[in-house]
């Protein structure tokens, strides 16, 4: 059975996507998350974030997303093609107020005690150390962690949910992070996901209790990740959409540098994509 999604991303008319994708796979979660606690993960840090990724943004305001055929086709082409429209109008806003590049890549103190808060980098996805020979030694074979996994599926949520876009992007950065005390779980090792939904939110609890960040950080960090993992608002379920794009774009990219069939991940990204079709969730 051929895979609608496969079809929809190796379209032409999705290279703007695959371009800003590729792009902004260079920002840096760590440098992202130390200038948004810098603005103390509030407004300001919104801002921070859509002005961060503004130079990836401009180039698709001019995207005419084709409309594709196929359930997934046209669901994915529905949300991207709203997106677009709206991008310019956000960005014409960030540009009145654009502060990114005075924060970003700035020197930030962070209690050195406190830097295990930050280690998502040291975090290998599972799932490629799984299936792709090349990366089963871990981390140091070049395998995309989950702090890069993390930076990709931001920003595929924020254009997603434009309008929304740094309070969005921000849950994106954050959706994950509880996976450096649980570890990457692949689905062969949940058996009960409202349990491993649970496992993540007393973890991600217990590392904001140890963060010795401001309260105000916490708060905003505990919102974003909470308001994630319930998923029952557009900008939780735009991230949840975006990180199963992301992995379907990735495991795509792998294909090409390993020269071996990924379509098990493309499957399971286009299954989640349906379930949302079918519950009109978004």
């Amino acid at each position: 059975m051929s895979v609608e999604l496969r079809t929809v991303l190796e379209w032409e008319g999705y290279a703007p996507l695959w371009q800003a994708y590729t792009a902004v796979s260079g920002l840096n979660w760590r440098e992202l998350m130390l200038s948004g606690i810098a603005a103390g993960m509030e407004g300001r840090a919104e801002w921070l974030y859509l002005s961060v990724c503004r130079p990836y943004l401009e180039p698709l305001c001019a995207w005419n997303v084709p409309a594709a055929s196929g359930e997934t086709g046209r669901f994915l082409g529905k949300l991207l093609q709203a997106s677009v429209m709206r991008l310019s109008d956000c960005l014409a806003r960030v540009a009145m107020r654009d502060r990114g590049d005075k924060l970003l890549g700035s020197s930030h103190a962070f209690p050195i005690e406190n830097e295990a808060f930050l280690g998502l980098e040291r975090v290998a996805r599972a799932g490629w150390l799984r299936v792709i020979p090349a990366f089963a030694n871990g981390v140091d074979t070049g395998v995309e962690t989950v702090a890069e996994h993390s930076v990709k599926t931001a920003f595929l949520a924020g254009l997603l949910d434009p309008d929304s876009f740094g309070w969005t992007f921000l849950m994106g950065l954050v959706h994950d992070q509880a996976e450096l005390v649980i570890g990457d779980l692949t689905p062969e090792q949940v058996n009960n996901r409202a349990h491993k939904n649970d496992m993540e939110c007393r973890a991600y609890e217990e590392m904001l209790e140890h963060s010795g960040l401001e309260r105000n950080v916490i708060a905003r960090l505990r919102q974003a990740f909470f308001e994630c993992m319930e998923d029952k608002t557009r900008s939780a379920r735009c991230v949840h959409i975006a990180d199963k794009l992301d992995m379907a774009m990735q495991a795509m990219l792998y294909e090409r540098q390993a020269g071996i069939c990924l379509e098990e991940f493309l499957v399971s990204s286009e299954n989640v994509f349906r379930n949302y079709m079918l519950n009109d969730a978004i």
